[in-house]
């Protein structure tokens, strides 16, 4: 899929600014997400996954994120939602663009043969 929100490395950095979760180290385009931009993102503290929305409404979002927060909370294999330094999950960036932080302690992509269950 193509990067429909492009970041460059300063946006990176002042996009960490908003959080408590370190220093930029890297970052990679997450090439199969599906309608949205998503990154790995690598800070000297841990890795994240940075998502983008591109056209969606901020209602839309926000239950994702409480079901991602219950599902976390039932011990089902998802990231954590990070908060930002003044304690928001979703965040308004270039374009008018909102995007969230979630940590990344899981596989989010299964390899070839695994089963999710």
């Amino acid at each position: 899929m193509v990067i429909l929100s492009p970041l460059s490395l300063d946006d990176f950095k002042n996009i960490l600014q908003l959080y408590n979760i370190g220093f930029y180290k890297s970052h990679k385009h997450i090439s199969h997400a599906l309608g949205n931009t998503v990154y790995f993102l690598e800070t000297n503290k841990s890795k994240y996954i940075l998502k983008i929305f591109e056209d969606s409404n901020e209602n839309s979002i926000l239950e994702q994120l409480k079901i991602m927060d219950y599902l976390s909370q039932k011990k089902v294999p998802v990231g954590n939602n990070i908060h930002s330094r003044t304690n928001k999950e979703l965040i308004i960036y270039k374009k008018g663009h909102q995007f969230y932080i979630l940590s990344h302690r899981y596989s989010l992509f299964p390899q070839k043969g695994h089963r999710l269950f």
